[in-house]
């Protein structure tokens, strides 16, 4: 790492833990997992208009690699409560890409016009809430890869001990996903881990990540949550706010009708739909995780 970047990441750290924000003050800190380029970025832009939740985009190097607030690593309730100051105050500002900080400067808001007249109507250039009560981090399959890397049962003893620990799985048109990281090339390397992979490669990957999250499900379907393409197409995550602790507000709920649109499928031909169909019906998936799944295919 950078001597600079290490540089800013020491700064940072001591700025924020005079912040006065801790566990005891959120209802919840939600990881977004899954694969890239699968609504992530414009599902957390939508809660960003929440006015009690704090979204992080990115900025994984930043956060991780700070032992003092890496709950993961031998967890310790302290740890957690700087996690959250930091996460906070990081969020207030940074940049697009891997650097990350605010979800303002994401591509959601750069290609959605209304989604950023939405945040600006009601915060003006407020970054950072006056009264948060969720933790929303943006840093899908990075964060998803280190759950996965974590020791056997460390991710089931952390869920079952801090409640207020939770996943949120998008699922996108898993066609559309697989085709999508294809096309920006470093990202199918990342999700398949294959120098030179083909559209089966990132299917099985994407599928793969949908049975791990199966399990975590499973054993703790509290803290779990799936949001899919076609509950955005229909402006219906309502479940969101209840699964974050969060109230409903009809401000929020009129933002989101206004400022959702999810931009058209790529043209699929029957041979592609097939080769997703082949693979999916030969994974662990339950019967009713498959036809959600399928059923965000057009």
């Amino acid at each position: 790492m950078q001597s600079e970047l290490l540089d800013i990441i020491k700064r940072d750290f001591i700025a924020s833990q005079e912040i006065e924000y801790g566990l005891n003050d959120l209802e919840s800190i939600c990881l977004v997992v899954g694969p890239y380029r699968n609504l992530t970025t414009l599902l957390s832009a939508i809660v960003s208009l929440h006015p009690n939740i704090q979204v992080l985009n990115h900025a994984f190097e930043r956060v991780l690699t700070i032992k003092n607030i890496n709950f993961f690593d031998e967890f310790q309730i302290e740890k957690l409560d700087s996690f959250i100051k930091y996460v906070i105050y990081i969020s207030a500002s940074g940049t697009r890409g891997s650097f990350g900080g605010s979800i303002l400067h994401s591509h959601a808001f750069a290609n959605y016009p209304g989604m950023q007249a939405a945040y600006t109507n009601r915060y003006g250039k407020q970054t950072v809430k006056k009264n948060i009560k969720s933790i929303f981090w943006k840093e899908s399959l990075t964060v998803t890869r280190y759950l996965q890397n974590l020791p056997e049962k460390s991710l089931d003893s952390l869920l079952e001990n801090n409640k207020k620990i939770k996943l949120l799985l998008p699922i996108r048109n898993p066609i559309d996903c697989g085709i999508s990281n294809l096309k920006t090339g470093s990202m199918a390397k990342e999700l398949t881990g294959k120098k030179l992979p083909e559209l089966r490669d990132a299917f099985t990957a994407i599928i793969k990540i949908f049975e791990w999250f199966q399990d975590i499900k499973r054993d703790h379907p509290e803290q779990t949550i799936i949001i899919t393409q076609r509950d955005l197409e229909n402006k219906s995550i309502s479940s969101i706010s209840s699964f974050l602790g969060v109230k409903e507000t009809s401000e929020w709920t009129e933002d989101i009708i206004n400022s959702t649109s999810i931009k058209p499928s790529y043209v699929i031909d029957n041979e592609i739909t097939n080769l997703f169909t082949e693979i999916i019906n030969k994974s662990n998936l339950s019967v009713s995780l498959k036809n959600l799944v399928m059923n965000q295919i057009n």
